[in-house]
């Protein structure tokens, strides 16, 4: 069965990728690429035949693991700001409430949907259900289940614990697209914030 995955890199890509076999690029693709970028290459009639999924992760947990992923990569982008922050607060009111912080949220639906905005995949699985649905993935492919590998894990406290409501809120005004297209709560009392 020919298929396409498409994952933020935060949302257990290379896990799911490696178990799967997939491949790192196809079509001249890079496995960063989402699916405009496949829809565009293949064309939507190929794109559609294809079993296409992806992987989600919360976008308040993500904005989490992308802060401390930049703060112990020095040479990606992002690290210089993530370092003079110092800890995760500071970084969302100094550096998430610049003009162009959503480029550093780490925002999944680009990934995942067509030019017209809506989602271009057949099923989306959760971080916080990985195996599941990674087995239920896999299964529709026809592939054996094996149990996934953590790649690029981060260690930090409970991300709940590390958001004000105020933080929480900032974060939410860039994240808007993923929590409603998701299903991912807004509300911080939610998580247990404030």
């Amino acid at each position: 069965m020919t298929f396409f995955f498409g994952a933020r890199g935060s949302a257990a890509r290379q896990a799911v990728a490696e178990k799967a076999g997939l491949p790192p690029a196809t079509a001249g693709l890079t496995e960063h690429a989402s699916a405009k970028q496949f829809i565009a290459t293949l064309g939507r009639g190929v794109f559609n035949d294809y079993y296409t999924f992806g992987f989600v992760r919360n976008p308040w947990d993500v904005a989490v693991s992308w802060f401390h992923y930049r703060l112990i990569n020095p040479t990606i982008a992002g690290h210089a700001e993530a370092a003079a922050a110092g800890t995760f607060q500071k970084y969302v009111l100094q550096c998430l409430t610049q003009p162009d912080s959503q480029r550093l949220a780490g925002l999944q639906y680009p990934y995942l949907v067509d030019d017209a905005g809506q989602l271009a995949v057949s099923f989306i699985g959760r971080y916080v259900s990985l195996e599941r649905d990674f087995a239920t993935t896999i299964a529709r492919l026809g592939i054996s289940t094996l149990p996934l590998d953590h790649f690029n894990q981060s260690y930090h406290a409970a991300w709940p614990g590390l958001y004000t409501t105020e933080t929480f809120g900032i974060v939410r005004a860039l994240v808007a697209a993923d929590a409603q297209l998701f299903g991912y709560s807004a509300d911080p009392a939610t998580y247990g914030i404030g």
